[in-house]
């Protein structure tokens, strides 16, 4: 399978599981999915035998009938729970400048990938929409519901602020239960509604991994002369002129984006940032490896 994953090509695919599945495995190629053996486990597949696998795996019966080498695998059973909270607010409509994909959609796509997974070795999937048109989808572990997270998630649309956490209440204590709770967002907040957000997730059955959206223009401040830019989460408008202000800027963005780290580090919280103009490959790599870290520490 070519690994090389090209965002323009995946934004044509309307199957939001087929894309799911490009990305996970493109961005796992080459590795082993983790497996555990014994008690509490059930048969998935034969695959053919590859140099490491270790020699107790071998199915020695199918060897006497086929003359060859496979390795019979099995699934853990698992009541994790791994959920996905998915910023729904009008900020995540801000778009790459190479893709033209937008944070919503990137978002989509790695939490598409991150359940994919998850599915695939038995954990339970979930989804919490924060944002005007919010959507909540308890954790469960069978294909049906897997496929109506992934038509759910499919059907988010961005609008408006973040939502108060007093009006998730009852879903987080829901997401505080033997899980691992993915958070996908740009992080812009009018108040400290997320950081509440954040530490209201973070519990002693709970480990929590935040990935903040950016794109290179927000990172990099590519802009030059006159510029008039609208917010659009309150549809304030300035002008400015970029070269002037730029300094200015980066400065802020770096304070911006090392105050949120601490903020998650001090809460116990695993946090990642991601351009949304890298390759797709790469930072869905750091993603499932973060997020399969995280859910270790869990079980």
């Amino acid at each position: 399978m070519n690994t090389t994953l090209n965002a323009a090509l995946l934004a044509q695919l309307s199957d939001l599981e087929l894309r799911a599945k490009i990305i996970a495995q493109g961005a796992l190629h080459g590795q082993h999915a983790s497996r555990q053996r014994g008690s509490g486990v059930e048969f998935s597949q034969f695959r053919a035998y590859e140099p490491g696998d270790a020699m107790s795996l071998l199915d020695w019966k199918l060897f006497a009938r086929s003359d060859r080498y496979y390795v019979r695998e099995a699934m853990r059973e698992s009541n994790l729970n791994i959920w996905a909270v998915l910023d729904g607010s009008a900020s995540m409509l801000e778009h790459s400048s190479g893709s033209n994909l937008t944070k919503l959609q990137y978002a989509q796509w790695l939490i598409s990938a991150i359940f994919y997974v998850g599915h695939r070795q038995g954990d339970a999937v979930g989804l919490l929409c924060a944002g005007q048109n919010g959507a909540f989808i308890p954790a469960q572990t069978t294909r049906q519901h897997y496929y109506r997270c992934l038509m759910q998630l499919d059907s988010v649309t961005a609008q408006g602020v973040f939502p108060d956490t007093t009006a998730l209440q009852h879903q987080f204590s829901k997401l505080q239960r033997n899980a691992l709770t993915v958070v996908v967002s740009d992080f812009y907040q009018q108040g400290t509604e997320i950081d509440k957000m954040l530490t209201r997730l973070k519990s002693t059955h709970t480990d929590v991994l935040s990935i903040q959206l950016e794109t290179r223009d927000e990172a990099e401040f590519n802009f030059h002369g006159l510029v008039k830019m609208t917010e659009r989460e309150t549809g304030r408008q300035r002008k400015f002129d970029a070269d002037a202000v730029r300094p200015g800027y980066l400065a802020k963005r770096r304070d911006f984006n090392r105050s949120l780290a601490q903020r998650c580090a001090t809460r116990g919280i695993t946090h990642l940032c991601v351009n949304i103009d890298e390759p797709i490959e790469q930072n869905i790599r750091a993603v499932l490896q973060a997020t399969a870290d995280s859910a270790e520490s869990v079980r």
